[in-house]
């Protein structure tokens, strides 16, 4: 649902669509099997809870929570105006009907810094077994942007259905807090819906460096899946999750216009698979938004995903400090703000990039490949295309560390005079069975130890359409068809054959 108050989000409404944006329930399974898995079963209207919305039941929910378990929540308005905290409990659950709907009051009538509606385990008292689904939660009313559910569990958790309606405007904690404190144990947050995003701190008083984040999965030490989740724009981070040993998915859901990134991973190992990422929204706080951000993680996987980045000068997709990556069937787009596509950071190790794609009409890289040798990187079945010029950045794929291979890649980019396909700076190449069309020469080589071998590539503009710098050394090419040639500026030890 939208308000006077919220930001534009016009290209996100076409990402998620009206049904995500209006806050509404959909439909839940009818399935009151759960029931089962709980020794007692409480109805907290039947219990003295006031499903009007006038009188809070925050007193009557804490006072019914114990172990074993299940709190039912029918369809009805639920006033909270304090946290409710239960920590070291097992097997409890909060189920609602269809309807069923919390309504935060005013940030102001919490007692800081308790600005959430419930904290079910910390993280060195945490619960174990927990069962979270079907909630609306209203914000729609000025100044009760509130953290909806914080829970630190052992293993066993479930947070289902839950669908944050309003623009977050309070400047307190986002909606969602979640992590697994076993290194065997596991959890799963799907259909956390919060699409209006939040204000910034340029907007409104907040102790936030930014604003608040989506959600947080900080700290997670077991098995934690996010799945079809619909977080933005925050002005921090949409979904965060940092600083864990275990492991962090992304499984599906759309993700748009965060600050710092819409979906920001750091663990052991993070996947990230059949996710929409979306920044088409320009954020005046933070003008470098980034689409997907990986830092220090043992393995990340990026699979079946689409990023598109039109209203950005921010990364669309950037590893650092990654022991090993692997990017597969990933759709970029990139906007006519000069940004990167693809950042290998210098201190990333071995990294695959696979039946991947990348359009860019920018002025920048579709692909960029820093360090010296942290690790081999192959590129393989990719396309690149789009209408950047290589004014500035010449190269749509600029290779600085050694040890790159390139297979099967297709790069169409026609627009200016300058564009060039590949770069090769550092050592230790292969070049294979590729196809490069663009305006300036398709190939330059600075460095050495090159193999070129069954390539086409030619320049529509350009004299020549492969370039070997005074520096490069070592270049052996065959079976090519370098069209006009190979312009030689002094390199050494060169070899070329049946081309």
């Amino acid at each position: 649902m939208t308000d006077g108050r919220s930001p534009s989000r016009r290209g996100f409404l076409c990402a998620v669509g009206a049904t995500a944006l209006s806050g509404a329930i959909i439909s839940r399974r009818g399935d009151d099997g759960i029931e089962a898995d709980y020794r007692t079963v409480v109805d907290v209207v039947e219990e003295g809870a006031d499903p009007s919305g006038e009188e809070s039941v925050s007193p009557v929910v804490d006072s019914l929570l114990a172990d074993d378990t299940l709190l039912r929540f029918p369809e009805g308005r639920y006033y909270m105006d304090e946290q409710v905290r239960h920590t070291g409990f097992e097997t409890v659950g909060l189920v609602g009907d269809d309807g069923a709907t919390f309504v935060p009051a005013p940030v102001t009538d919490y007692e800081g810094p308790t600005y959430r509606l419930f904290r079910l385990g910390v993280r060195d008292d945490p619960g174990r077994d927990l069962h979270v689904e079907n909630f609306e939660i209203d914000q729609r009313a000025e100044s009760t942007g509130i953290r909806a559910f914080e829970a630190s569990v052992a293993d066993g958790l479930v947070v289902r259905d839950v669908d944050v309606a309003g623009y977050h405007d309070s400047g307190t904690f986002g909606p969602g807090l979640f992590r697994i404190t076993d290194s065997s144990g596991s959890g799963l947050v799907e259909r956390f819906h919060a699409p209006s995003g939040a204000a910034s701190s340029d907007t409104v008083s907040t102790d936030l460096w930014r604003g608040p984040t989506g959600i947080l999965g900080n700290l997670n030490h077991g098995t934690l899946r996010f799945k079809d989740c619909v977080l933005g724009p925050y002005p921090d981070n949409g979904l965060y999750a940092s600083e864990g040993t275990g492991t962090i998915v992304v499984d599906g859901g759309t993700f748009a216009n965060s600050g710092a990134g819409s979906v920001r991973l750091g663990a052991g190992t993070c996947i990230v698979d059949g996710a929409t990422v979306v920044v088409d929204d320009y954020a005046e706080h933070f003008p470098r938004q980034q689409g997907i951000r990986i830092d220090e993680a043992d393995d990340a996987q990026i699979r079946n995903t689409t990023v598109e980045m039109t209203a950005s000068t921010g990364r669309a997709i950037s590893l650092h400090d990654v022991t090993s990556a692997w990017i597969s069937n990933v759709g970029v787009t990139m906007g006519p703000k000069p940004a990167p596509a693809i950042i290998v950071g210098p201190e990333t190790g071995s990294t695959d990039i696979v039946n991947s794609s990348v359009t860019i009409d920018a002025d920048a890289n579709a692909l960029r490949l820093l360090g010296d040798d942290p690790g081999r990187v192959v590129v393989e079945g990719c396309r690149i295309d789009g209408d950047a010029i290589g004014e500035t950045f010449r190269h749509a794929v600029r290779a600085e560390r050694d040890r790159c291979e390139f297979r099967q890649v297709e790069i169409d980019q026609f627009n200016g005079t300058r564009r060039c396909a590949l770069g090769l700076l550092g050592a230790d190449y292969t070049v294979y069975d590729c196809t490069f069309r663009t305006t300036g020469p398709p190939l330059m080589v600075y460095g050495s130890d090159v193999w070129v071998e069954s390539t086409y590539a030619d320049a529509l503009e350009a004299a020549d359409a492969m370039y070997l710098d005074a520096d490069a050394d070592s270049i052996r090419v065959k079976d090519c068809e370098i069209l006009d040639g190979i312009e030689d500026d002094g390199a050494t030890n060169l070899l070329v054959t049946g081309t």
